[in-house]
């Protein structure tokens, strides 16, 4: 996997800056904690602060596009990303092979 950032935003009012770049891979399109991991090296920052919001590939092609946030500490990515619904623990569940009752419990917390 290759990693080409075309643009950085530094955005100081939500505390975290944009990238957005392109994305060359030889197999599978990789997954989000593959991306941020990559990102994160790249940029010399905690993989935990990076978010990816967006992989965007056309149909066939071995490239896409990416959108990233990388915040500047863990306080402000809480602040600003939003929390998991239901619909997304009980999906969660589901991949995990949980009942979503059992997953729900540990993320009331």
């Amino acid at each position: 996997m290759e990693l080409l950032i075309k643009e950085k935003k530094d955005n100081g009012l939500l505390s975290r800056t944009e990238v957005f770049g392109t994305l060359s891979f030889q197999n599978a399109t990789p997954s989000n904690a593959d991306v941020a991991k990559n990102l994160a090296s790249k940029l010399a920052a905690d993989q935990k602060l990076v978010v990816v919001k967006k992989i965007k590939t056309k149909f066939g092609a071995k490239s896409a596009d990416l959108c990233a946030y990388v915040y500047k500490d863990a306080f402000a990515l809480k602040r600003i990303e939003p929390k998991p619904g239901k619909k997304s623990v009980e999906k969660a569940a589901k991949k995990a092979g949980q009942q979503p009752a059992q997953a729900a419990a540990p993320a009331a917390k």
